[in-house]
């Protein structure tokens, strides 16, 4: 396949999303931010921090790292020009402004800041939003037993689960193909496979089973027991009996210099551009030790590396990364600079409970894997504490018998 990128030819294998067949063709740069007009790539390549945002045969803020490629199609990039940023980069070079500026954070006392802020307002002003996109969707609505939101390790064994007690399953992934962490994560000692090859296998059985796995479909609102979904091609209403929350968990950006060059990414955008999308061609990485508070996969980051052949640098916490238009090094506290391809900055974990939410939970600590949040709706996997992909695994299981239980299968 092939498809182009601001004009450029770019080839794509199948399987590819945007994103990947750019990396693979050594293109981390996929536009730049609208106010400040730095340089933007993917970060968590999951669909979550939305820094990937393209414009797609004229369709705007289209999320690279999740949308697969596909013949023909012209891809170009948005946000600020490079004019604007020479000012932005220029004061950064004097210590003007800091890390954080994007966030109105400046080195300066309150009445400067305040005139130095509406300068720089003035300054990106000019900065140009892409046109709103046309919207033509097929409308649908479908009744089930079951809908399980969320194709990871956890969700892919609910669904099987429910399927074999006899019931219709659906079972949305809003990501191109199912999997998730456990698709990610390489090889797994307990089991003596990848946990890709073991992903692919629960496919497998989930639609054997019955279940009906429906892909790049995201699940954005619950009501009741209705839950709407959408897809680059159609919006539906599920009505169900039983519903499973297998959502996962999001990985926090840090806040550090330089964190917004393409080539930083978080763990799990690591994970996916080696495991996922099979790029092992970078001679090192850089990895900041984990946050000070609450879990993070900073080990996972070690063992994929490892795995890869990939030789991984630990640097201290304070450390910049630094380069012109990507990352190309590291910085440390004491001045040292280091070489690097990617610099993977682990962040904290917090579960994507936003469709709990809807349904009245008021948040809690949520342990064990399964977790009832109401009658016939349940928490499962990571989102509800599970400590590992097999740990998520085996919430979805339970979470999946007890559903079917509740349902009288």
């Amino acid at each position: 396949m092939k498809f182009t990128f601001n004009g450029r030819e770019i080839r794509a294998e199948p399987g590819d999303t945007i994103a990947s067949a750019l990396a693979k063709a050594g293109i981390l740069e996929l536009g730049r931010s609208l106010k400040l007009g730095k340089p933007r790539g993917v970060f968590c390549c999951s669909g979550y921090c939305f820094r990937c945002l393209v414009t797609v045969d004229g369709v705007p803020n289209v999320r690279a790292c999740i949308t697969p490629v596909r013949d023909g199609m012209v891809v170009t990039s948005q946000g600020g020009s490079r004019l604007r940023a020479a000012l932005i980069q220029m004061l950064d070079k004097v210590g003007f402004t800091s890390p954080q500026f994007y966030f109105e954070k400046l080195h300066l006392p309150f009445t400067a800041a305040a005139a130095a802020t509406e300068l720089f307002r003035r300054a990106v002003s000019g900065a140009e939003l892409p046109p709103p996109a046309g919207c033509e969707l097929k409308a649908g609505s479908c009744e089930v037993d079951a809908v399980v939101v969320g194709g990871g390790a956890a969700g892919l064994a609910a669904a099987r689960v429910l399927a074999e007690a006899g019931l219709s399953v659906v079972l949305l992934e809003e990501k191109p193909e199912p999997g998730g962490m456990l698709a990610k994560v390489g090889f797994i000692q307990e089991l003596g496979c990848s946990g890709g090859k073991l992903a692919d296998e629960m496919v497998k059985e989930a639609v054997q089973a019955g279940a009906e796995v429906k892909r790049g479909m995201l699940a954005y609102a619950v009501e009741g027991n209705v839950l709407y979904a959408v897809s680059e091609a159609e919006a539906v209403k599920f009505k169900f009996r039983g519903l499973i929350l297998a959502t996962g968990v999001h990985e926090l950006p840090r806040a550090f210099e330089g964190n917004y060059l393409p080539g930083v990414v978080n763990v799990d955008g690591f994970m996916t551009i080696v495991n996922r999308w099979g790029i092992k061609s970078f001679s090192s990485v850089a990895l900041l030790p984990p946050p000070a508070e609450g879990r993070s996969w900073h080990l996972l980051a070690e063992k994929v590396a490892q795995e890869a052949g990939i030789e991984a640098v630990k640097v201290p916490e304070g450390s910049a990364a630094v380069g012109r238009g990507r990352v190309t090094g590291v910085r440390t506290p004491s001045g040292e600079l280091i070489k690097v391809d990617l610099l993977v900055a682990p962040g904290r974990l917090v579960p994507a409970l936003e469709l709990a939410k809807l349904l009245g939970f008021r948040g809690g600590e949520l342990s064990g894997g399964a977790c009832e949040i109401r009658s016939r709706v349940y928490v499962a996997g990571l989102a509800a504490g599970a400590g590992s992909v097999l740990d998520a695994l085996r919430g979805g299981e339970e979470a999946g018998k007890l559903l079917a239980e509740e349902l009288g299968a």
